[in-house]
């Protein structure tokens, strides 16, 4: 399966401390401290969500005879999901970190256009290992 995760942090907090980080440069035992500390300090900070597309969603897709499902709508549409939920559930964001699927610029274009009422959004490949948040939404996933 493909696992996503979107994770919500005040900039004021200090993810990287907590250990936040690319999770495929990180050993099971660095991603399960990390879970254990913001599980510890941030509960009332720090929040996440998570998405999982099925291998049988997969395939499906990638069998389609129109053509118009393939995995990166799949991945598209699971971060629209994911972001749309933050917002109906009353999350102010602020800036939105995401990793690129794609051309970064064509994405950040995306975002912005499905999602005005978000002032900043930042993609960039290898988000995770740049931005703390990111990081931190890779190790949830």
């Amino acid at each position: 399966p493909l696992v996503y995760a979107i994770f919500v942090s005040p900039p004021s907090f200090d993810l990287r401390s907590l250990g936040a980080n690319d999770s495929k440069l990180q050993t099971e035992e660095q991603r399960e401290a990390f879970y254990q500390a913001i599980m510890q300090r941030g509960e009332d900070q720090l929040g996440w969500r998570t998405a999982v597309i099925s291998p049988r969603t997969i395939a499906q897709a990638m069998e389609s005879e129109s053509g118009e499902e393939n995995l990166n709508t799949l991945s598209y549409n699971t971060v629209y999901e994911l972001i749309a939920g933050l917002l109906e559930a009353g999350v102010s964001i602020e800036h939105a970190y995401v990793d690129t699927l794609g051309k970064a610029e064509t994405y950040q274009a995306r975002l912005k256009a499905r999602f005005p009422t978000i002032p900043a959004f930042t993609v960039r490949s290898k988000a995770d290992s740049l931005f703390p948040v990111v990081g931190a939404a890779s190790i949830v996933a």
